[in-house]
């Protein structure tokens, strides 16, 4: 009778132990899982502009590109509005699957001279660039129907021979839709009717000491 008691008692031991590993278990599980949800981080976004990840069609040819006509608003001066806070641009590294990342050999964007800055109050600043070296920024993507780009270049070193380059384009077909090509110092505009499409700038500065690239509105257009 006795050995049968101990029999007994060393099973209700062992299932007592299975017990408590498989709750252990459970407990483990549920923790990893809270981890792995409050890891999870939502998609890249800033107010004013929407950024996105890198195209993944590649061409090499440059359409151009569709504009819609719209009357021009009276001109504003630049100033930051309270509702918004502007987004910095910055380069990217992993470009390569973009359709154009190299300037055509001859546009008819960058023969073009600067369109009149706008003047007066009620100009928007929703995102920027401020850099002093070239290269190709990450994808944005614009809201509003009618915005300007508005360059400055600071060139005192070698202002002979300073020169800035670039080009905006669109990440869907790799057509240039706004270009310039400024020598020196100054300020250059160009206006823009193209919005809700992913774009990007391809930029070539050589000798200049930096330069600035604002993106504007006008408050209507908010």
């Amino acid at each position: 009778m006795e050995r049968i008691n101990s029999n007994a008692d060393n099973t209700l031991k062992v299932d007592i132990w299975d017990i408590i590993s498989v709750a252990g278990a459970i407990v483990l599980i549920i923790i990893i899982a809270l981890f792995i949800n409050q890891s999870t981080t939502p998609e890249d976004s800033q107010e004013g502009i929407t950024f996105a990840p890198s195209p993944s069609v590649v061409t090499s040819t440059y359409p151009s590109q569709t504009e819609i006509p719209l009357t021009t608003p009276t001109p504003a001066e630049s100033k930051t509005h309270s509702l918004i806070t502007p987004s910095q641009i910055y380069y990217e590294r992993n470009y390569f699957s973009y359709p154009l990342f190299i300037f055509p050999e001859y546009s008819i964007y960058f023969e073009a001279g600067s369109d009149p800055p706008w003047k007066g109050s009620g100009v928007v600043e929703f995102a920027y660039m401020n850099e002093a070296t070239g290269g190709v920024t990450q994808l944005f993507s614009v809201p509003y129907r009618l915005w300007k780009i508005n360059c400055t270049v600071i060139a005192e070193t070698n202002p002979g021979y300073a020169k800035i380059k670039w080009m905006l384009v669109n990440a869907k077909n790799g057509a240039v839709i706004k270009g310039a090509e400024y020598y020196g110092s100054g300020t250059i505009y160009k206006t823009v009717l193209v919005y809700q499409t992913d774009m990007y700038f391809v930029v070539e500065p050589t000798m200049i000491d930096h330069y600035t690239i604002k993106l504007e509105t006008i408050e209507k257009y908010l």
